[in-house]
């Protein structure tokens, strides 16, 4: 019994002690930092275009390129000691975790486009993220628990998206959902914990830029007919009886500007055996395609395997023309005889402008 009766004791005193430091732990002896039931997703969203050409470049800016304002404000409860006179103001700090851009304040959002991110504290403006320790000069108490924690801001609801060109691009450029900025709050400057608002963009971003076939959209190459046996020769290698075809290309492009410099390369599925020809469904036979001055093969889905595009001159409505000459063959790419049959393939001719 006595045995039994120290194990109570023990337990009794071992209770009292966590009880005493949970009871340490809720008391604040200063001001500290705030939260919020949850971290509040505020999610704008914008698309854009650009219309100007000679806006086109590397380098361009677009100042306050997009603002939103989604009229909503979310609760705060703040860490304050007993004595609340004396308030402090409310203190600010926002980071980003994107990768850095040409600039301080800048962000990569995606290989073309960076963004600069400002958040509007209310009685302060905007201010770029990222940013700490902004007070709103309002000192007050309405944030403390012992007060009900019945504030409500909109800090972070309201702010402005800058738009910086890292590459030319033409067409459509995609934003996906990406955290630009969490927003953290405190009575006491340096002083944070948990996050409050988290804000996160998405877009798309137009340019109204674009070359067109003369012919239209898909260029028909007809390669000929030929014997399974021509087809044995060194893997890689013309067959035997091989006809060349010659296309001549015109390129009609619209709302370039001076200086604007473009290249032409190919993409599309490759042949399983050899990565330098288009795959045409047969994996002893497949297509190479060479272009431009160059006379080099045109290896599909390789940046750096490109031609450069000689633009002419804007006619009145502003469209620039360009030719271009390819050629087309097929090769052996396992040096067997295939099987016979009729075969096809589909490649892209991609412009690229810088």
């Amino acid at each position: 019994m006595k045995k039994n009766l120290f194990l109570l004791s023990a337990l009794l005193w071992l209770f009292a002690a966590h009880a005493s430091a949970a009871s340490a732990a809720s008391a604040a002896s200063d001001w500290g930092p705030c939260k919020s039931d949850t971290v509040h997703m505020f999610t704008p969203s914008f698309s854009e275009k650009v219309t100007d050409s000679s806006q086109n470049y590397s380098g361009k800016t677009f100042e306050n390129f997009y603002s939103w304002n989604n009229g909503q404000q979310y609760y705060s409860v703040c860490e304050c000691p007993d004595d609340l006179s004396g308030p402090p103001p409310t203190y600010f700090s926002a980071t980003v975790n994107l990768p850095a851009g040409h600039a301080a304040g800048w962000y990569k959002v995606n290989d073309s486009l960076e963004v600069s991110t400002a958040i509007n504290i209310r009685g302060k403006g905007e201010h770029t993220v990222p940013f700490s320790d902004i007070s709103n000069n309002i000192s007050e108490a309405t944030e403390c628990e012992a007060n009900g924690g019945s504030s409500h801001t909109d800090t972070g609801t309201q702010g402005t998206v800058s738009l910086y060109i890292a590459h030319p691009f033409v067409g459509v450029s995609v934003i996906p959902q990406t955290s630009v900025a969490v927003l953290y709050m405190s009575k006491k400057a340096g002083n944070y914990d948990q996050p409050l608002v988290e804000v996160l963009l998405s877009g798309t971003v137009e340019v109204e830029q674009g070359c067109e076939l003369n012919t239209g959209a898909v260029v028909n190459i007809p390669l000929g007919e030929y014997d399974a046996k021509d087809f044995k020769v060194a893997a890689g290698s013309k067959p035997q009886n091989v006809q060349v075809i010659k296309k001549t290309l015109v390129l009609y492009c619209h709302n370039l500007s001076d200086g604007v410099k473009a290249w032409i390369r190919l993409e599309g599925d490759v042949n399983p055996n050899n990565a330098t020809a288009i795959d045409i469904g047969n994996p002893d036979v497949g297509v190479q395609v060479e272009g431009g001055e160059s006379q080099q093969v045109l290896i599909p889905n390789d940046r750096n395997s490109e031609e450069p595009l000689a633009l002419g001159n804007p006619d009145s409505s502003g469209v620039r023309s360009a030719v271009f000459n390819l050629e087309a063959w097929p090769i052996s790419t396992t040096g067997k005889a295939p099987a016979s049959g009729d075969y096809s393939g589909i490649a892209t001719l991609r412009v690229d402008v810088e």
